[in-house]
């Protein structure tokens, strides 16, 4: 089981529950640490601003704020509580409703998610004239203030809380984590201010990931040095646990492909070619249309180079090294178009390359909802928005990869990837076949339509010739040159969509068994490290007993040379035991991460093989009827063609010049 801990007050209202309910639900092991500690403050005068009743209305971006106002509602008189609850109350996001409307209010605009969508909220809605009453903290940010004043709305604020740390957060912190143990794998932060109160207290976030709860937090974080890995795009408990990347979750289901439809329709079009000589470059508009909440806008556009989407894949693959990633399509696949690179065959084939490639990565439901991919479709420059988890040191760093597995080979492989890999070698030698074939065929066709844009040729020659037939023979070589025309266009189309389809998905093979060659990676480490750790116990237990023999007459002879050297051999003995047993305990604690992680990698490859296998059978279908639906189009053309010749030939008619 993972363990996850939410840094926020453990309270008894409904919302703070539905985190830990949410996330038990998914087989997560949750706490709640309060990071922060609020003090009311200005409670008379807020409770003299109520009883005058001169605002048009609340704002409250905070539970606390509204806990604020409930703690001196109840002395407020019942005419200006009658009086308030003819007013809007606008709040940030669900958390405290239920108090709102306890008080009598209704409440508005807890959809908005943030601040500045909040504050759009109210520019929009917004209907009667006068000052907002705004409840905030000490640590409020002013994005909704600046937002109202400039759109020359009138605010009241009034301060009603401090917050400060927690004076037990660090040891209430440590006895979660030291709870949770190695299954701690995820860490919430919820604001700005827990943000920083949690690094005054000295504490990392180790190896754990980051989720943060909206954009403010999200970007504390980030300037602070902290990696996020998700952000909720609501501060509520589901838009948290959906930003959560599906591996990472106990109970995890079965991926299923995402369609346009449930998460992002991209195209790639439009490309422009810059510069010129060795620095000329070409770029394509990236349009992305979503309903996700994490994007900026439902459509959003930019323009990416080649590069730009080589970057893409190689930060996808070290993010994700266990998902069967869609292959980069690179210039190796593209050996068949001649002339350079800026021709337009070969900008055309990489345009649509590049377009397949988005559509297959971004059907993944890791992929579609990670940072990385979301950076690429919007940020107008791709810089990382935060640094790699520093690796902690690990027994690994001193004991060389070459040693261990240049010459190793897996000792005990697993029947089912072993299998897997089979059933791809012949997927891939099926598809090469497929590939070289096709291609002959293409060729055979292009020599054809030549053969018959020649015969046309030759049948318009005839009919100058034979003046009396000039007019059929006209149309009939017309005809013709427009079979070729046709003949050329599905040519085109099988080149540059069919072939270019398994061409990719031959490269996705690849891919596969890359993935693969991966995971044997991993099981090859904790084999070794096993082994490694098994020599250094069995050095320590004939150290430990010299008398049961053992070691040979190296070992005899190195004692004898001792003893002449005036070594005291016990005390040699002993320091050499001191050693080895320090070597084991860190070798026991790499071989046991060492086994985690390959449990953990398999656990996740199955996964990806069920969805690699159920994404492959829907491409060759749609694939396939697409070439079928080609074809069929192609033929039924070229019959209206040849049924046009058809009375062009049976009206020919020749004057009888015999006299």
């Amino acid at each position: 089981m993972s363990g996850i801990l939410f840094l926020r007050s453990a309270k008894d209202d409904e919302e703070t529950d539905a985190y830990i309910r949410a996330a038990q639900k998914e087989g997560f092991e949750a706490e709640n640490v309060a990071v922060l500690s609020s003090v009311f403050v200005n409670v008379d005068a807020l409770s003299l601003l109520l009883e005058q009743s001169q605002q048009k209305g609340v704002v409250a971006t905070s539970a606390r704020a509204v806990n604020a106002l409930r703690r001196v509602w109840d002395g407020v008189s019942a005419d200006a509580k009658a009086c308030w609850n003819k007013q809007p109350f606008f709040t940030v996001g669900p958390s405290a409703i239920s108090i709102i409307e306890q008080m009598g209010f209704t409440p508005s605009g807890f959809e908005s998610g943030n601040a500045s969508n909040l504050a759009t909220f109210i520019i929009d809605n917004l209907t009667s004239s006068g000052p907002l009453l705004f409840l905030s903290g000490d640590k409020s940010l002013n994005i909704l203030q600046e937002r109202l004043k400039e759109a020359g709305m009138a605010l009241d604020s009034m301060m009603v809380y401090t917050t400060g740390p927690n004076p037990q957060f660090r040891c209430q912190y440590e006895a979660a984590a030291e709870r949770l143990g190695t299954r701690l794998k995820w860490i919430v932060f919820f604001s700005p201010s827990g943000v920083d109160f949690f690094l005054e207290a000295g504490l990392s976030v180790g190896q754990c990931s980051v989720a943060s709860i909206g954009k403010t937090t999200s970007a504390c974080l980030m300037e602070r040095g902290i990696p996020v890995h998700v952000e909720a795009a609501r501060p509520n408990a589901q838009s948290l646990l959906e930003a959560i990347p599906i591996n990472t979750i106990p109970n995890a289901r079965p991926l299923v492909p995402l369609t346009p439809s449930n998460a992002l329709d991209i195209s790639v079009s439009d490309p422009q070619k810059h510069g010129e000589g060795t620095s000329a470059f070409v770029n394509y508009l990236v349009t992305t249309k979503t309903s996700l909440e994490a994007f900026s806008s439902p459509v959003v556009s930019v323009r990416r180079r080649f590069q730009d989407f080589a970057w893409l894949h190689k930060a996808l693959s070290d993010e994700y090294p266990y998902v069967i990633l869609a292959a980069l399509p690179g210039k190796h696949r593209l050996e068949y178009i001649t002339g350079d690179r800026f021709s337009p065959e070969f900008i055309e084939k990489r345009k649509v390359s590049l377009d397949n490639y988005l559509k297959r990565v971004s059907r993944h439901p890791l992929i579609a909802k990670s940072q990385i991919l979301r950076r690429f479709l919007e940020s107008n420059e791709i810089v990382p928005e935060f640094v790699a988890k520093a690796a902690q040191a690990h027994v690994l760093d001193n004991i060389s990869d070459v040693l261990l597995n240049a010459f190793s080979k897996i000792k005990h492989p697993d029947p089912k990837y072993v299998e897997f890999k089979e059933h791809v070698d012949k997927f891939q030698e099926t598809l090469i076949s497929l590939e070289r074939l096709h291609a002959r065929l293409i060729r055979s066709e292009t020599e054809l339509e030549l053969d018959m844009l020649e015969f046309g040729g030759c049948i318009t020659t005839l009919g100058l010739m034979e003046t009396q037939i000039t007019s059929p023979l006209t149309d009939f070589g017309t005809i013709l040159r427009n079979l070729c025309t046709l003949m050329r266009e599905r040519i085109n189309h099988e080149d540059l969509v069919y072939l270019t389809n398994i061409q990719e998905y031959i490269g996705h093979c690849m891919s596969a068994k890359e993935t693969l060659k991966t995971r044997d990676q991993k099981q090859t480490d904790f084999e070794e490290l096993s082994v490694y750790l098994q020599n250094h116990i069995t050095d320590r237990d004939k150290a430990l007993n010299p008398q049961r023999g053992g070691g040979g007459i190296a070992s005899f002879l190195s004692t004898k040379m001792q003893e002449l050297q005036g070594v005291d051999t016990e005390r040699a003995r002993q320091t050499k035991i001191i050693k080895l047993s320090g070597k084991i305990t860190e070798l026991q604690e790499a071989v046991q991460a060492s086994e985690e992680m390959s449990i953990a990698f398999n656990k996740e490859l199955e996964r990806e093989i069920d969805f690699y296998e159920r994404i492959k059978l829907d491409d060759l279908k749609t694939d396939l009827k697409a070439y079928v639906d080609n074809q069929v189009l192609f033929y039924e053309k070229s019959l209206e063609y040849w049924d046009q010749i058809v009375p062009i030939i049976e009206n020919i008619q020749l004057e009888d010049q015999i006299e």
